[in-house]
């Protein structure tokens, strides 16, 4: 039992170092913009905000520009290290 206690501790640990955290929000409101898509053109990582409008990055990617876009939102290229996004709704 001590072992296993030990190996989630470990990985936990190990995957609090193994990855960065960023957040989507909304220009406007400040809120959270669930399942925006990220990807990377240089790469070709891609992934999904979840329903906190966070994703993490895997240190093991080096990107340098992200695109990052969600339907209702202009779609923003960014370079980082940028922690939080604004997304500006589209005027119809």
């Amino acid at each position: 039992m001590h072992k296993l206690i030990f190996w989630l501790s470990f990985l936990s640990f190990n995957n609090s170092f193994a990855q960065n955290t960023y957040v989507i929000l909304d220009s406007a409101t400040n809120e959270a913009i669930p399942f925006a898509s990220i990807s990377c053109k240089e790469t070709g990582f891609f992934t999904l905000s979840d329903e906190k409008g966070e994703w993490t990055m895997p240190d093991s990617i080096t990107c340098k520009a992200f695109l990052i876009s969600c339907s209702g939102y202009k779609p923003v290229e960014l370079f980082f290290p940028v922690k939080t996004v604004k997304l500006s709704p589209l005027v119809i």
